[in-house]
């Protein structure tokens, strides 16, 4: 009999077909050793794996893959690997966050998400360029004259998220509700049930839907809502999963991703120094940083024959953890920022970091106006 059992302290038994050397103690949702940075700790955990997959009795029991070609195998055949689950514990998170795009497998997850491109490219957000530079400037005036600052608090949980909200037209004074609720999927205190979070969203989108529904605006949910689908309407339940994934990807992607490139910038002086003098340099030191810091953590449910069997657990990806040094078919470390038509980002790399993941609202083309801003700002 295959069927696994929780331990006494929380951790799944070994399953029979999971061979005992593919075994490891890694939970996802650990803290990072003290001394490290989030990248450093998985390169740490990949270069001590003794395979580039293994499985942990954490979080109900799952895959983990540890190299970019195990991990690109995973993410591109549907048919083997579902995006049905993208979050552990299965049962509990997995089930949970059902949102759209991103629990839906080919071909239906593509038409929503072309809605979401549409909606979140640089052209519906070019009108907003100066708003964003302006901002920018704004919060780092706030704290220049004191020479120093708490990066994460005073500008990258302030900055991105500011945007976000004028983008979807929502009251600033809702910021705090909705990003303890955003951050219980991605990082759960117990605070509150994960199917209470999901809840909690629909009776705060409903109503908001209804009305841009009856009365539509230009800004991003207006547009998603009232869009279509293979020439059809969204319906009710469609809209408010698709706003909900937006919604958690706006307030919690580009926080974290401007914490990496900022510890990255404030370490290697040469580059900063260099992008500051050449201000050509930001396209592709952007493309770059958002190759090596795509964070994301994506999750495939195993399917057997069509069906999810009672024996289909989860696998989780890290990706852009190990900085695409162990991609086989590219294994240069790329400095951020050399000038394109030289030694510019990786293709592959590249596409792996922002095609590759399923990014939500908060998609790379979006990022990048506002990280554009951003840097500019900064230099």
């Amino acid at each position: 009999m295959e069927a696994a059992m929780t331990t006494s302290a929380g951790m799944m038994e070994r399953p029979e077909h999971v061979p005992a050397d593919r075994v490891f103690d890694f939970d996802i949702y650990r803290d990072v050793p003290e001394g490290m940075d989030f990248h450093q700790s998985w390169r740490e955990t990949m270069a001590n794996a003794p395979y580039p997959l293994m499985w942990t009795p954490h979080n109900g029991g799952h895959w983990v893959a540890l190299r970019a070609d195990v991990s690109d195998t995973v993410m591109s055949d549907f048919e083997r690997f579902s995006n049905h689950t993208v979050l552990v514990p299965k049962d509990t998170a997995g089930e949970a966050y059902r949102l759209i795009p991103l629990s839906l497998d080919p071909p239906e997850h593509r038409p929503f998400r072309n809605l979401l491109n549409e909606n979140l490219g640089p052209k519906p957000l070019k009108p907003m360029e100066q708003v964003v530079v302006d901002l920018a400037v704004s919060l780092i005036d706030g704290f220049k004259e004191n020479g120093r600052c708490n990066f994460t608090h005073e500008f990258a949980e302030q900055f991105p998220v500011r945007i976000f909200m004028r983008i979807v037209d929502l009251p600033v004074e809702d910021l705090p509700t909705l990003k303890h609720l955003a951050d219980q999927y991605t990082r759960p205190d117990g605070s509150v049930p994960l199917d209470e979070v999901t809840q909690r969203f629909r009776d705060y989108l409903r109503p908001i839907i209804a009305t841009r529904r009856a009365s539509p605006g230009e800004d991003m949910i207006s547009r998603m809502i009232n869009g279509q689908i293979g020439g059809r309407p969204l319906s009710d339940f469609e809209a408010e999963n698709i706003c909900i994934q937006v919604l958690v990807g706006g307030l919690d992607t580009v926080v974290n991703m401007l914490g990496f490139i900022f510890s990255y910038l404030a370490r290697d002086h040469d580059l900063r120094r260099a992008i500051a003098a050449d201000l050509s340099r930001i396209d592709d030191a952007l493309l770059e940083f958002f190759r090596r810091f795509p964070v994301v953590s994506s999750s495939r449910e195993i399917m057997r024959g069509g069906i999810r069997g009672r024996a289909a657990q989860a696998g989780g990806y890290g990706y852009g953890a190990d900085g695409g040094r162990r991609h086989g078919r590219c294994h240069e470390r790329r400095s951020p920022g050399i000038s394109a038509g030289t030694q510019g980002p990786c293709p592959l790399h590249l596409w792996q970091g922002l095609a590759y993941v399923p990014r939500c609202a908060s998609g790379a083309d979006g990022n990048e106006d506002r990280l554009a801003g951003m840097v500019c700002a900064y230099s």
